[in-house]
């Protein structure tokens, strides 16, 4: 059995197509839960929350495994996982609804405790030390914006972009604005040639060149402007027009200044270029083994 399985591998590596270098480490922390303690006033209710977080962490294995990654540990509101770049959006997803649902009833002030998700996408030769504190870093972000993003403390999703060789590109929401799933949709729009990757360093002069101006003159210029670069670079054959439309007006729209909302609309572009490019070959090496195994 070692020898077929030696075998197959050596064969996987002859010029087949090789895994993506790139992973995900996904580290999240319950917010609120200090002030939902301190609340507590009867040793059941205590019993109760214990019980609600045991739950919980029983459940973060299972959501862990379901995207194919890997739990470090999950104790009470603390979660440190591995993950494959492309199922990491939809793993903290599914954590941050599955802890919402069981500490619910625990809320102070009518406000429940929430999530708050780190997500840090990194290089496998990266030194262990330095992969855990890539997403830490991203965990602390996601419960308070940094100073180029605003927004509500807690409750957030972060996904920091660790490439070899440059600076980290940082993006940073609260849950309740739909980041996940603007991701998703820009690596759908990448992988329909609907939208180039490339575009990105385009928007960032773009952001530059629109810092000075007024936020009502630059509203609908600016927008017109992301629409006219994304089309010129658009690959050829590329549609869905109506909803790359609604993606641009969000991302201006939505931010407190339209330079603001097309720096962050390209660094979104990046971290989905690199997500749509893990899909993509780790799809394509998925394949590759299994037809060899399958001869084997």
């Amino acid at each position: 059995m070692r020898e077929e399985l030696q075998r197959v591998l050596r064969r996987i590596g002859r010029g087949r197509p090789q895994p993506s270098p790139y992973l995900a480490v996904l580290v999240a922390d319950g917010d609120r839960m200090g002030a939902a303690i301190s609340r507590i006033e009867s040793a059941e209710r205590h019993r109760g929350l214990s019980r609600a977080l045991a739950e919980f962490s029983a459940q973060a294995r299972r959501v862990v495994r379901d995207h194919s990654g890997v739990l470090v540990y999950a104790g009470g509101d603390d979660v440190l996982a591995f993950l494959p770049g492309d199922r990491c959006l939809a793993c903290a997803r599914e954590l941050h609804e599955e802890f919402g649902e069981r500490l619910r009833e625990f809320g102070v002030d009518e406000v429940s405790p929430t999530l708050s998700v780190g997500i840090a996408i990194g290089h496998f030769m990266d030194p262990m030390e330095d992969l855990l504190d890539y997403g830490r870093t991203a965990e602390a972000n996601a419960k308070r914006p940094s100073a180029d993003d605003d927004g509500e403390d807690r409750n957030g999703l972060a996904v920091h972009l660790v490439k070899r060789g440059g600076a980290p590109i940082t993006i940073r929401d609260a849950w309740t604005s739909g980041l996940d799933r603007r991701l998703e949709e820009l690596v759908e729009l990448i992988n329909d040639r609907a939208v180039s990757g490339r575009v990105a360093y385009d928007l960032r002069r773009l952001a530059d060149f629109y810092r000075g101006w007024e936020r009502n003159e630059a509203q609908a210029a600016a927008r017109a402007d992301v629409l006219r670069v994304l089309d010129a670079k658009r690959p050829e054959g590329g549609g869905r027009t109506d909803e790359i439309r609604e993606l641009v007006g969000h991302s201006i729209d939505a931010a407190p200044h339209p330079a603001v909302g097309i720096d962050r609309l390209s660094r979104q572009l990046l971290v989905a270029k690199m997500l749509a490019e893990i899909a993509r070959q780790d799809a394509s090496f998925d394949a590759t083994s299994s037809r060899l195994m399958e001869t084997t």
